[in-house]
């Protein structure tokens, strides 16, 4: 009875350590290459994750985080974001819609580009998710994505806005104020993470409203030089054209021409 007893012990032991080896050795890295993949799938552009750890508590710590623009703009990165925390209500994890009990951003910089076919790269990028949506029907990839998510708290902790655009020769920086957001999908019993994505992008396009206002005043005012240039240059060309037309007819004249 005592030998069965203690290899019970021996064995619960054993698990224990092979387990608790599981989760901080092997657990890290399968989810670190999943939130890759799967983040690669569902913004349709590459995503960069240096470390995932998990803590004693059941936080998801996320180090170092790079999402990048979408084509056909000039800067690398859309988002860096130095630690992204989450914790998850464990019972959750086998159910329909998982829930999130927080999801916190820290030292987040989030970049707007407008480039020289006068896109702005937040747009394009909420383009690019929605189609995963237009194509609903092609569950080979997408089903994935079948689970729904619930946040009972989001918060984005001194997040930096970046405006560029190598046309305007605009290159700023500004400091936003935190965001904090609870109970997002409690209404709709789970929001898929393409709808949470883009409300987020929508959410930092109102928060820097007031920045990018600057952006498209920007453009306007080339725009509008670019349409005085063209009336300047059509107006010099005509007093050319003028010009030669009556360097012809005095021409003509003197050879008794009219």
């Amino acid at each position: 009875m005592k030998k069965t007893f203690t290899i019970c012990i021996l064995f619960l032991t054993i698990l224990t350590i092979s387990l608790g080896l599981f989760i901080k050795i092997f657990l890290p890295d399968i989810l670190k290459n999943q939130l890759i993949s799967n983040g690669k799938l569902l913004l349709k552009t590459d995503v960069y994750i240096s470390s995932v750890t998990i803590g004693l508590d059941g936080i998801f710590n996320i180090k170092d985080i790079r999402i990048k623009n979408p084509s056909d703009f000039s800067e690398n990165d859309f988002l860096k974001l130095k630690n992204l925390s989450f914790k998850i209500r464990p019972k959750s994890i086998f159910k329909e819609t998982i829930y999130f009990e927080n999801v916190n951003f820290k030292n987040a910089d989030i970049l707007i580009e407008l480039n020289d076919k006068m896109q702005i790269n937040i747009a394009e990028l909420s383009k690019q998710i929605n189609t995963l949506k237009e194509k609903a029907s092609e569950t080979t990839e997408s089903s994935k994505f079948e689970k729904k998510f619930i946040i009972e708290n989001f918060s984005m902790i001194s997040p930096t806005l970046l405006l560029s655009s190598k046309k305007l020769s605009i290159n700023k920086n500004y400091k936003l104020p935190d965001v904090k957001i609870v109970d997002i999908g409690v209404k709709e019993n789970g929001l898929p993470p393409e709808e949470i994505v883009t409300g987020f992008l929508a959410r930092i396009s109102e928060e820097s409203e007031k920045y990018t206002l600057g952006l498209t005043k920007s453009l306007k005012d080339y725009f509008s030089k670019k349409k005085q240039k063209l009336i300047d240059d059509i107006s010099k060309e005509e007093e050319k054209l003028k010009g030669i037309a009556n360097d012809i007819k005095n021409k003509l004249k003197r050879f008794g021409i009219e």
